[in-house]
């Protein structure tokens, strides 16, 4: 349980971490998007649960550098005295994004999205943050209610060819 007087600072420190990892887990989904359009196949139909999770977990275990997570604690006075710069530039991370806007703009560019939105909004998309959440806190299921986990009807794990 975090005490309410570090709320503030644990929501921006967990918000500084997860953008990090959402940057490099949506450069692998537009990877996927431009990989299949160049196929001439349909990305939303070529996707599925079994590479989000291949993606989501390589992102965390692989390309964060673990100088980014130690950095954002550093910045967020968890530990009531913020560490002041020069923080640790991940030449990984900023490649990363680069690599995002440019696939987007590739995007935005062959009409298969009409108008780009800035990288930074498109790694942090507003309706993501816990925030400005549109599930009621009193909707989230407990983990004792929960037996399964519905998985909708087409979707696949198995790798399509």
């Amino acid at each position: 349980m975090v005490p309410r007087s570090h709320t503030d600072i644990y929501l921006h420190l967990t918000q500084e971490i997860t953008s990090i990892w959402k940057t490099f887990y949506r450069r692998y989904w537009i990877q996927h998007v431009l990989d299949q359009l160049s196929a001439r196949r349909d990305p939303l139909t070529t996707m599925n649960v079994k590479k989000a999770v291949s993606w989501a977990s390589r992102a965390w275990n692989v390309d964060i550098d673990p100088q980014n997570i130690q950095d954002c604690f550093d910045r967020s006075s968890w530990r009531d005295v913020p560490r002041e710069g020069p923080f640790y530039e991940d030449a990984r991370l900023t490649e990363a994004k680069q690599q995002l806007q440019s696939a987007v703009k590739t995007l935005e560019q062959s009409s298969f999205i009409h108008e780009a939105m800035e990288i930074n909004t498109f790694i942090n998309l507003p309706f993501e943050n816990s925030e400005n959440s549109w599930v009621e806190e009193g909707q989230i299921a407990s983990e004792h209610e929960v037996d399964f986990i519905e998985i909708p009807e087409g979707d696949s794990d198995e790798e399509l060819e």
